[in-house]
């Protein structure tokens, strides 16, 4: 689990400065100092990474109060 979480972070920085089609997993596993075949033994491309942060994400903004207005 530690090694997907690594990956879920190091996607999210980078897609603070890249759009998604220019991430690459030789970048994600090379910011995540493991190889290739790492990445591919947790995940099976990168939109399986993407479903992994979103669903995350998710889930931890379901413990939060939303308003009416954050709902719709």
């Amino acid at each position: 689990m530690k090694t997907e979480y690594r990956f879920a972070e190091a996607l999210k920085t980078m897609m603070s400065n890249l759009p998604l089609e220019e991430v690459s997993v030789a970048a994600l596993a090379r910011r995540c100092k493991v190889n290739r075949q790492t990445f591919y033994y947790h995940f099976r491309d990168i939109y399986d990474l993407l479903a992994l942060v979103f669903l995350n994400e998710e889930i931890t903004g379901a413990d939060e109060t939303k308003s009416s207005e954050e709902l719709v």
